[in-house]
C-alpha cells in the first residue's frame, strides 16, 4: 500500500489542509500538540471510519457541524480514493456526531457505500479479516495499529501493563488466542457431542424394530399380489361376458329401431292414404261443380246476340273521321254566319241608300244587288254543306255505336270462352290428380302390406303388440348388461382397493427398509460420535496444547530475534541485554547478568527498547500475515524520544534494514532531518494547525 494524498476538513485542530505523500521516508515535524497526530487519525478514519477509540465526537473540530476526509492510495497498480464525512446532529436533545454515506473510487469507478459497507470494502482491499474488524464495537483494527501505525502511548502502555493484560492484548493480534479459545470450547464440544449421542439414541429407539416387521410385510405383499391376479382374471371374464351381451343388445336395439322406423313410415303412409282419399273425394265434388259451371257458361254463350258490322274502318279511324267532320261543320257554320252578316249589311245599305259608316250615297245599286245575290247563294251553299256534314256525322256515330256494341259482345264471348277453357283445363288437372292419387294410394297400400308381411303381421292393429314385445326384449337385455357392468364396477373397486392396499403395504415395506437403513446409519454415526467424543476428551486437548506451545515458542523465538536485533542496533552497551518471556511476551531487561526493572533504564534506552519492541511486533505480524497489503507502509510515532545523538545517528541503519517503500516519522525534534526526503512542518495558530512542505537540502 502506498499513500498518495490526503484532504482533511474540520478534523480536530485541522480546519482544512491537503497533503501529498512522496514514495520515500518523510517527517511530520512540529511541537507537541501542533496537530501531527490529527493527520494520522484522519488517515485511520479515512480507512476504517469511527470505531472504538476513534469516535466522531473526538474527531470533529469544535464549533463545526461537519467534517470530511478524502484519502488516495494505491495497491498493486490499482488506485483508490476513499471519501468519508461526519455530521453533528441533535438526538434526544443531545448533540451526537455520526458518519454519513461515503464513496470509493476504484480505478475511475465511483461507488457509494454506507459507513459499515465502506469499512468492509477497505478491509477486503487491504486483505484484512472482514469478520474480525467489520464491527464498529472493536477498539481498533489491531493489525493496522501493530503493523502500520501504533501511537507511542500504546506501546508504552503495552510495556508497562500487567504481563497478563499485555499477553491478552498481543494474543489476539498474533492469533495465539484462538488455541486457548479452542480449549475453552472443548467442554461445549463435548456437551454437544453428548447431546448428539442422546438425540441419536432417542431416534434409534423411535425407529423401533423394522427388521422384525419386514418379513411379515413381504408375506402380506405376496398374498395381495395373488388376490390382485385372481381379481384381474375375474374382471377379464366379466368384460368378455359384457361384450357378448352388449352385442346381443345392440342387435335387438337395431331391430327395434328398424321396426320403429318402418312402423313410423307405415303410419305416415296410412295417414297419407287417408289424406289422399279425402283429397279424391274433394276432387269428385270439384269435378261435378266444374262440369255444371261449364254447362252454365256454354248456355250463357249461346244466348249472346249475333251482330255483324262490315266496315273497312276500325273504331279509331271512325272516331278520327267524326272529329274531322265536326271541325269541318264548325268551319262551315262560321262561313255561314259570315255570309249571313254580309247579306244583312248589303241589304241594309240598299234599303237606306247610303253608307252607315261614312254617310256617302250609293250610286251603283246594280253592283250591290249582285253582291246580295252572291251572298244568298253562299248562304244556301253553306246550309247544304252543313246539313250534309251533320248527316255524315250521324251515320258515322251510328256505325261507331254498332261497332262498339259488336266489340262488347265479342269481348263477353271471349271472356266466357276463356272461363270455359280455364275450367276445362282445371277439370283436366283434377282428373290427372285423381288418377295419380288413386295410383299412389294403391302403391302405398301394397308397400304397407309388404312391410307388415316382413314381420308376419296381418294387420296394422297387430303392430303395437309386436313393438311392445321387441321393447320388452330390449329392456330385459339392458338389465342383463347393466347387471354385468355393476359386477365389473364392484370388481374394479375391489381391485383398486387391493392395489391401493398393495401400494400402501409396498410403501410400508420401503419405509421399513428405509427405517432399517436409517437405524443402521444412526448406529454407525453413534459409534463414530462415541469415538470422536473419546478423542476430543482424551487426545485433542493434548494436541491443541502442543500446537499452541509450538506456535507460541516459534512466535516468541522469532519475536525475540527481531527484538534483540533492533535493540542491539540502537544500544551498544554490552552490559545490557534484553529478551522476551516466551510465556507472555514480557520484555526482560538484564543488566550485568541480573534482571532489572524497565523503569531503571535511561530515557534513551527505554525509547530504544520501545522502538525495538514496536518494530519486532511489526515484523512478526507481517511475517504471519503474508497476504496483507500494508507491509510496505510504516508510521513511527516519536521513535527517537529521549535518544542520544549517537542513537539518532544509528537510525539510518535501522531504516535501511527495514527497507520500507514509504515511511512516515512523527517527531517534535529535527534530529532526523538527514534521514528523510521531505519534511512537513506543523504549526498551530489560534487553535488551527497549518501544514507546510519543506524540501530537505543535502
Amino acid at each position: 500500500m502506498r499513500l498518495e494524498s490526503l484532504k482533511v476538513k474540520n478534523i480536530r485542530s485541522i480546519k482544512k489542509t491537503d497533503v501529498t505523500f512522496p514514495d520515500s521516508t518523510i517527517l511530520f515535524y512540529g511541537d507537541i500538540g501542533s496537530g501531527k497526530s490529527s493527520i494520522l487519525k484522519a488517515i485511520e478514519f479515512g480507512l476504517f471510519g469511527t470505531m472504538g477509540d476513534l469516535r466522531g465526537i473526538s474527531l470533529l473540530r469544535r464549533g463545526q457541524n461537519n467534517a470530511e476526509v478524502e484519502l488516495a492510495f494505491s495497491i498493486d497498480g490499482n488506485r483508490y480514493i476513499i471519501h468519508r464525512e461526519l455530521k453533528k446532529r441533535m438526538k434526544n436533545e443531545k448533540e451526537t456526531v455520526s458518519q454519513l454515506e461515503g464513496w470509493l473510487i476504484e480505478n475511475d469507478t465511483k461507488t457509494s457505500y454506507t459507513a459499515t459497507e465502506l469499512r468492509t470494502k477497505i478491509l477486503e482491499i487491504l486483505n484484512y479479516s472482514t469478520t474480525k474488524y467489520k464491527s464498529s464495537s472493536k477498539k481498533c483494527v489491531d493489525i493496522f495499529r501493530y503493523t502500520v501505525y501504533t501511537p507511542q502511548e500504546e506501546i508504552k502502555e503495552i510495556l508497562k501493563s500487567d504481563p497478563k493484560e499485555r499477553f491478552e492484548i498481543l494474543k489476539d493480534v498474533l492469533e495465539i488466542e484462538k488455541y486457548e479459545n479452542s480449549l475453552k470450547n472443548l467442554e461445549n464440544v463435548k456437551k454437544d457431542l453428548s447431546k448428539q449421542k442422546r438425540d441419536i439414541e432417542r431416534n434409534i429407539d423411535a425407529i423401533g424394530s423394522p427388521e422384525a416387521a419386514i418379513p411379515e410385510i413381504e408375506k402380506d405383499i405376496k398374498t395381495k399380489k395373488n388376490d390382485i391376479k385372481s381379481n384381474k382374471g375375474k374382471i377379464k371374464a366379466q368384460y368378455e361376458s359384457s361384450t357378448k351381451e352388449k352385442t346381443i343388445l345392440k342387435s335387438l336395439q337395431e331391430e327395434y329401431n328398424d321396426y320403429n322406423k318402418k312402423i313410423s313410415e307405415i303410419t305416415s303412409k296410412q295417414k297419407l292414404i287417408e289424406k289422399n282419399i279425402e283429397t279424391l273425394n274433394k276432387n269428385k265434388k270439384s269435378l261435378q261443380k266444374l262440369a255444371n259451371e261449364i254447362i252454365e257458361k256454354q248456355e250463357e254463350l249461346d244466348k249472346l246476340p249475333q251482330i255483324e258490322v262490315t266496315l273497312k274502318k276500325n273504331e279509331t279511324e271512325l272516331e278520327e273521321e267524326i272529329k274531322t267532320l265536326r271541325i269541318n261543320g264548325e268551319n262551315i257554320s262560321s262561313d255561314l254566319t259570315t255570309w249571313k252578316n254580309k247579306l244583312d249589311d248589303v241589304e241594309k245599305l240598299l234599303r237606306e241608300g247610303k253608307c252607315a259608316l261614312c254617310g256617302q250615297t250609293i250610286h251603283d245599286k246594280k253592283r250591290f244587288n249582285e253582291e246580295v245575290k252572291n251572298a244568298k247563294n253562299k248562304v244556301s251553299s253553306c246550309d247544304n254543306e252543313l246539313n250534309e256534314n251533320k248527316k255524315l256525322i250521324t251515320e258515322n256515330e251510328e256505325l261507331l255505336q254498332q261497332l262498339r256494341e259488336q266489340e262488347k259482345i265479342t269481348q263477353k264471348r271471349d271472356g266466357i270462352l276463356e272461363v270455359i277453357k280455364g275450367k276445362t283445363e282445371h277439370q283436366t288437372d283434377l282428373n290427372d290428380t285423381k288418377t295419380k292419387l288413386t295410383a299412389d294410394i294403391e302403391k302405398m297400400k301394397a308397400e304397407i302390406n309388404d312391410a307388415l308381411e316382413s314381420y308376419d303381421i296381418k294387420s296394422l292393429e297387430e303392430t303395437e303388440t309386436y313393438g311392445k314385445t321387441l321393447k320388452e326384449k330390449n329392456e330385459a337385455q339392458e338389465k342383463i348388461v347393466e347387471t354385468i357392468n355393476t359386477e365389473i364396477t364392484q370388481s374394479e373397486k375391489s381391485l383398486s382397493s387391493l392395489e391401493t392396499e398393495l401400494k400402501n403395504t409396498t410403501n410400508s415395506l420401503e419405509d421399513a427398509r428405509e427405517a432399517l437403513e436409517r437405524k443402521q446409519k444412526l448406529k454407525e454415526k453413534l459409534d463414530y460420535l462415541s469415538s470422536v467424543k473419546t478423542w476430543v476428551s482424551d487426545q485433542f486437548p493434548i494436541l491443541l496444547k502442543d500446537i499452541e506451545r509450538t506456535i507460541l515458542t516459534t512466535t516468541a523465538s522469532l519475536f525475540n530475534q527481531f527484538f534483540k536485533e533492533w535493540f542491539r542496533a540502537l544500544v551498544e552497551e554490552e552490559n545490557i541485554d534484553i529478551q522476551i518471556n516466551p510465556e507472555n511476551f514480557e520484555p526482560i531487561v538484564i543488566v550485568d547478568g541480573y534482571e532489572s526493572p524497565f523503569g531503571d533504564l535511561s530515557g534513551g534506552e527505554r525509547s530504544a527498547l520501545s522502538l525495538a519492541y514496536r518494530l519486532a511486533l511489526n515484523k512478526v505480524i507481517n511475517t504471519k500475515h503474508q497476504d496483507v497489503k500494508t507491509k510496505d507502509l510504516l508510521i513511527l510515532d516519536e521513535p527517537t524520544d529521549g535518544f542520544s545523538e549517537q542513537q539518532v545517528n544509528k537510525m539510518q541503519g535501522v531504516f535501511d534494514t527495514l527497507n520500507m517503500k514509504q515511511m512516515i516519522i512523527i517527531s517534535h525534534e529535527r534530529t532526523l532531518d538527514s534521514f528523510v526526503s521531505k519534511i512537513f512542518n506543523f504549526k498551530k495558530f489560534n487553535h488551527q494547525t497549518k501544514v507546510t512542505l519543506e524540501d530537505v537540502l543535502r
